[in-house]
């Protein structure tokens, strides 16, 4: 199975001006014949030659009668014809070619049923550009056509394309094979064009209005796909009624793969999934498994109008297709069950992910240039994403959910089967705002949101209160880090169109997220006279529902903090207890803080119970963790972190249950992990306990898959836990959630099963194993040292995708001036080269994010790490007692003195934050 033999291929095209070529994109196909013809005339066009000097600079085969062009580099074809402005011409292409092995293009994968016979599935992967490597075609999303597909199949084998099958006929002189001839598409970008031949099975229901709705999948999963088959309808009726335009397409199948490039492929009604991400074993998956099926199967159908419907006219505005994804993912999900609060728990990861690469000043703008082919995987990031999404939810805010969704049915109605920039985005919005009042007259939304789309980073907020006068000065600054020399940053003129909303401690109001202003990038600064008494907060940026950190005065901070500390905590709302933790946090991580008062904030967690603070906190505890990993300063810290987690952990218990919520599931996680990790020792004898119990196969199947193992697993007999580990594969996903303290040949098994050619273990996997060692002080340098002795193999086995995952988890722990010329033995690199690796390697050294996270950490090792370390004796009296296991007290942490060499700022440190003669660590009252 590999070869695609007598490929033929017929493109209509409509002239509009006078030309002697057609350019097309074609890679990796061996093009026999080509011929144009105008439509309604028989003739046949006579080929023009190659203009003189082209030839040496392409690929030329004389037997096409100098026809074609090739440039194997661009992927392009030329074909040279003399062609009338206004005639309709149709290019007759027989071309063969090759089945891929890469997941990519139109490739061949295999899985072994349950009789370990091997079936084989040939199926298709064209986003961003690799519809060219199937058949000649205008391969860019600009280019919308019609398609239809007729597939030669085995008579026992499914064939599916994008639009249910027409015909089915025998194939002439090819016993046992038959023709599959499907319906006409939409119009619709080439990209999205799918084809699949097979063996895989399916179940069938249908939506409101009759449409069918089919899964497949191997037949060995197929009853762990009725989740997916469940709500996969609903979603659509749901999107269909709220964007007011429904789903042209006749049918929509699903396919859950077995190995797929992607976690899946909004393919136009051909749907294809990674096959984890489709499936749902009741009994078995863990709690959280039903929501994060519902979150992609959600967005993959919502690009049915987000991307395929209305689609971008080049790849700079992407964001408009995955942003919009993202967006109403949060909503479909929101519909299937309202309880996981998925709108929430989006906008929390969505913070931390932009806020995150978003301050580095290699960060790229939301709409972006694009030059080269080979740039267009590069801009399926974080950004496209999650920007994107954060950028339509701040608009949502800003105009109100009544307008914001009526400009988007005006777009996709406006714009139906037809292609887009931003600007046709901003015009429909604006229309609508101005319609109903939500934006001033003299407001359009192109000058707002070019100032967020059309450069790069976040602002700053800061707020500065005059208590006597009750007034406040607000200005604004790009946040970036690493911020080396932060006086000199604060003044660069780089500023936003920002809607500013702000509650106080009197106000309590955290429904209202219009903007009370905007602040003008032309003005330095903003004058408010409304603030609250000198003894109440002022908190800005109402349900983070801006893409900005905030910063204030001492004073406000610490009546936060106050607040926080005291049984009323609940009066601020969930999303602003999470980005005040995370702002706080990385104030001071870049200096604009002092660490005190951070970790002031974050002690109030000691009796936080919702789930999205702690995931912004740990977010920002872990990254402290890391750089302290190697120092003596690390035991202190870890009982600082086990003095918050410990009481979230003792009411959770260790051991998930099928009765969790989404949100109870996910904090358990977190508090099993961290209690682990910071050595709680009822976590660690019940980690011990149940990875004993799964050895000796008395595990119950539903811990196999949910339950996490920390530290203290370091009796275990080292050699049955290897070949446990590196020959089954539920040991396999078993290890990939544990972390071994003092196991080294644990760990390097674990490493070795994650990329063993063959193993089955899937390139997300991977991914996971490496996270899990890496998170451990020895596990890190085990990781290390294996990716740099088998780098090639590790890249061959998991692909440059997710290589550059792995590559991104152990420098994200490296914060040693020697690791920036690490070397490693990457092919065709040199020791330099280490952080260039996949889509970076051709980007300028300073401006590589790789290394600008790496040359961060080292900052930060400089400036922070204790100088000093001693055990503290003064105070103890003072100090309240914890809940630790033993006779312990919080002020038996080690000092940990933070201080610059520059002496620029002075952070005080933990211990003082830890024992004073007034503790500032509280119990709730």
């Amino acid at each position: 199975m590999g070869c695609i033999c007598g490929q033929q291929e017929w493109i209509d095209v409509r002239v509009l001006q006078e030309s002697s070529q057609l350019i097309l994109h074609s890679s990796e196909l061996q093009i026999l014949t080509v011929s144009v013809k105008p439509l309604m005339e028989n003739e046949t066009l006579e080929a023009l030659p190659f203009p003189e000097g082209q030839i040496r600079n392409y690929n030329y085969h004389d037997n096409w009668n100098k026809t074609l062009l090739l440039d194997p580099e661009s992927g392009t074809v030329r074909v040279f014809a003399q062609l009338r402005a206004g005639v309709r011409y149709r290019l007759h292409f027989l071309y063969k070619g090759h089945l891929s092995n890469t997941l990519t293009g139109f490739y061949k994968s295999s899985y072994k049923d349950s009789h370990n016979k091997t079936r084989w599935l040939a199926s298709t992967t064209f986003e961003p550009n690799e519809a060219r490597r199937a058949f000649p075609c205008f391969d860019e999303p600009g280019f919308k056509a019609r398609f239809q597909v007729n597939l030669a199949s085995r008579d026992d084998a499914v064939a599916l394309s994008n639009m249910p099958r027409r015909s089915l006929h025998n194939k002439t002189g090819a016993r046992g094979w038959v023709w599959n001839r499907f319906e006409e598409t939409p119009p619709m970008s080439p990209y999205l064009v799918a084809f699949f031949v097979g063996w895989l099975e399916s179940r069938e229901t249908r939506t409101a209005n009759g449409t069918p709705f089919r899964v497949w999948a191997r037949p060995e999963v197929m009853a762990q796909t009725q989740y997916a088959l469940d709500i996969g309808p609903r979603i659509l009726d749901f999107f269909s009624s709220l964007l007011g335009v429904p789903d042209p397409l006749p049918k929509q199948d699903v396919l859950a793969l077995p190995h797929f490039v992607a976690d899946a492929l909004e393919n136009w009604g051909l749907v294809s999934f990674g096959e984890k991400y489709l499936l749902h074993d009741v009994g078995v998956s863990p709690a959280s498994r039903k929501q994060q099926v519902a979150s992609i199967v959600s967005h993959e159908l919502a690009h049915s109008w987000f991307g395929n419907m209305v689609s971008v006219s080049w790849w700079e505005d992407i964001w408009l297709n995955e942003g919009f994804a993202t967006y109403f993912s949060a909503m479909g999900t929101n519909h299937v069950d309202p309880k996981w609060d998925t709108f929430s728990v989006t906008s929390v990861t969505a913070f931390l992910k932009v806020f995150s690469v978003d301050s580095l000043q290699s960060s790229h703008a939301l709409t972006i240039p694009i030059g080269h082919q080979s740039e267009l995987r590069q801009i399926f990031d974080t950004l496209t994403y999650y920007k994107g999404y954060y950028l339509l939810r701040m608009l949502n805010h800003t105009l109100g959910q009544e307008t914001f969704l009526s400009g988007c049915r005006q777009y996709i109605r406006q714009h139906k089967f037809g292609v887009v920039n931003q600007r046709d985005l901003w015009k429909a919005l604006t229309l609508q705002a101005h319609k109903n009042g939500s934006l001033a007259p003299g407001l359009e939304l192109y000058r707002l949101m070019n100032t967020w789309t059309l450069r790069p980073g976040f602002p700053v907020v800061t707020v500065g209160r005059n208590y006597t006068t009750r007034s406040a000065t607000v200005t604004q600054a790009r946040f970036e880090r690493p911020m080396e020399d932060v006086e000199a940053r604060v003044g660069q003129a780089e500023f936003w169109w920002v809607p500013i909303t702000y509650t106080s401690e009197p106000e309590l109001d955290f429904d209202s997220t219009r903007p009370r202003l905007w602040l003008d990038p032309a003005m330095n600064e903003t004058n408010l006279t409304d603030m609250p008494g000198p003894d109440h907060w002022v908190l800005f940026n109402v349900q983070a529902a801006g893409l900005y950190r905030v910063n204030y005065d001492l004073r406000n901070w610490k009546l936060i903090s106050e607040f926080l500390n005291s049984n009323k905590y609940t009066d601020i709302s969930v999303l602003n207890r999470a980005l005040l933790l995370d702002d706080a946090m990385n104030l001071a991580r870049v200096g604009l803080l002092p660490y005190e008062v951070a970790l002031n904030v974050s002690s109030y967690l000691h009796h936080e119970t919702h789930y999205l603070p702690w995931k912004a906190a740990l977010h920002n505890l872990d990254y402290i963790a890391r750089m302290l990993r190697l120092t003596d300063g690390i035991t202190g810290y870890r009982r600082f972190i086990l003095y918050l987690v410990q009481p979230q952990f003792r009411e959770l218990g260790f051991e998930p249950n099928q009765n969790d919520s989404y949100l109870r599931s996910l904090q358990r996680k977190e508090m099993v992990r961290w209690a682990c990790l910071t050595g709680d020792h009822v976590c660690v004898q019940k980690a011990t306990t149940l990875f004993k119990s799964w050895m000796d196969g008395k595990l119950n199947p539903y811990l196999q898959r949910s339950v996490q193992m920390g530290s203290g697993v370091k009796s275990a007999d080292s050699v049955a836990v290897f070949k446990a580990v590196a020959s089954t594969d539920t040991g396999f996903n078993i290890a990939k959630e544990f972390f071994i303290n003092n196991a080294e040949i644990i760990e390097k098994a674990y490493l070795q099963r994650s990329v063993q050619m063959g193993s089955g273990v899937k390139s997300a996997d991977s991914v996971a194993v490496f996270k899990a060692v890496a998170s451990t002080d020895t596990g890190f340098n085990i990781a290390k040292e294996f990716f740099i002795n088998n780098a090639e193999i590790i890249e061959k086995a998991v692909g440059p995708v997710h290589l550059e995952q792995i590559l991104e988890i152990i420098a994200s722990r490296m914060n040693q001036p020697r690791h920036l010329k690490q070397p490693l033995h990457l092919p065709n690199l040199s020791p330099c080269d280490f952080f260039f690796w996949g889509h970076l390697k051709d980007k300028v050294y300073n401006s590589n994010p790789l290394t600008e996270e790496l040359k961060e950490n080292i900052h930060w090792e400089i400036a922070n790490i204790p100088v000093e370390p001693l055990l503290l004796v003064g105070g103890l009296s003072t100090c309240r007692e914890t809940a630790f296991s033993g006779p312990s007290v919080i002020c038996e942490m080690l000092t940990i003195s933070f201080q610059t060499l520059s002496a620029k700022r002075n952070i005080d440190s933990l211990a003082k934050f830890m024992c004073t003669s007034q503790p500032v660590v509280h119990r709730s009252p």
